[in-house]
């Protein structure tokens, strides 16, 4: 800017006049006309609408302040088993981990002020989503989840629980829960059930245990290599009695989930626990202003060129 200026100064003290006359002293005491006054403007404008557009450029912001999420909920971590056995249709066309996984997509659509987790298990146990108030990327990780994301021979509730609980340790809520969803019982893993619901139950968490599926002959869809799916039949069998005393143990309740609404049933129960208060990290929150300099960036030349063909116009 500063260039442009001295540029413009030093071009109009190099330009003569245009008209010479023999005498001018007629118009020495001539006053000025709005138009001679107004002659830099033009200029004028053109600068400062140059200058609002670098700043608008530079895309300046107000700081609102900090902002954050304060909520009454509980902490919830669903383990949900993920072992061959989840393959097993008892009733219409669909598998057990089919409905379990929309029943619990369900249930996240309908959290509001309730940090989740999420945990999978078969042979292993493992952590597919630490605790969030993000309920979007708890989706979207839910999605990822199939049979076969790890060894699905086995089934290592004890290890489940105890990975659960892990995510639960540093929480500072009052009310923290599991959720587990099984439809077998524990043949893997180095923690025995009982051993790892002591743990949770040590920590003040209560488990909420899930019998999914019925007890008993049923059939499966499995892949072979060369005849393609084929149905099988499976016989599944449910340690009702273990799941019985985790939930027993920690303050929870056992349900045998045969259809969806029982399913509805446990998260209606959690509901009713003691709300505790969770703040979510801060913020910044900011306004955008480079609208206000683009729009008067913008004003300034039409101006500029409305008035350099109109008003102050200047003549060859």
């Amino acid at each position: 800017m500063p260039v442009l200026i001295v540029r413009y100064v030093r071009r109009r003290s190099e330009l003569g006049a245009s008209l010479r006359y023999s005498d001018v002293t007629s118009l020495v005491a001539t006053r000025p006309t709005l138009r001679q006054r107004l002659r830099h403007g033009v200029f004028g404008a053109r600068v400062v609408a140059i200058v609002l557009l670098v700043l608008a450029v530079a895309r300046p912001q107000a700081e609102r302040g900090l902002r954050s999420v304060v909520t009454e909920g509980i902490d919830v971590c669903i383990a949900l088993d993920v072992s061959g056995s989840m393959r097993t249709i008892d009733y219409g066309d669909e598998t057990r981990f089919d409905i379990v996984q929309r029943v619990v997509k369900d249930f996240v659509a309908g959290i509001t002020n309730d940090r989740l987790g999420l945990v999978v298990f078969a042979a292993q146990a493992f952590t597919q989503c630490p605790l969030t108030l993000d309920y979007h990327v708890v989706t979207e990780l839910l999605d990822a989840v199939h049979i076969g994301i790890v060894d699905e021979n086995r089934t290592a509730i004890g290890s489940a629980i105890a990975t659960a609980a892990t995510r639960l340790e540093g929480s500072q809520a009052k009310s923290k829960v599991i959720i587990l969803l099984t439809d077998g019982l524990n043949n893997a893993g180095r923690i025995d059930p009982l051993t790892a619901a002591r743990g949770a139950e040590a920590l003040d968490i209560k488990i909420y245990t899930i019998g999914v599926g019925r007890e008993g002959e049923g059939y499966a869809i499995q892949d072979d290599p060369l005849f393609g799916p084929r149905r099988v039949r499976v016989h599944t069998t449910i340690d009702e009695k273990t799941l019985q005393e985790i939930a027993r143990m920690t303050g929870g309740e056992l349900y045998r989930a045969e259809d969806e609404r029982t399913l509805a049933e446990v998260y209606d129960a959690i509901w009713r626990l003691e709300k505790s208060k969770l703040r979510a990290p801060a913020y910044r929150r900011f306004r955008e202003l480079f609208a206000w300099f683009l729009a008067a960036a913008l004003a300034l030349l039409i101006a500029e060129i409305g008035l350099a063909n109109t008003l102050l116009r200047k003549l060859p």
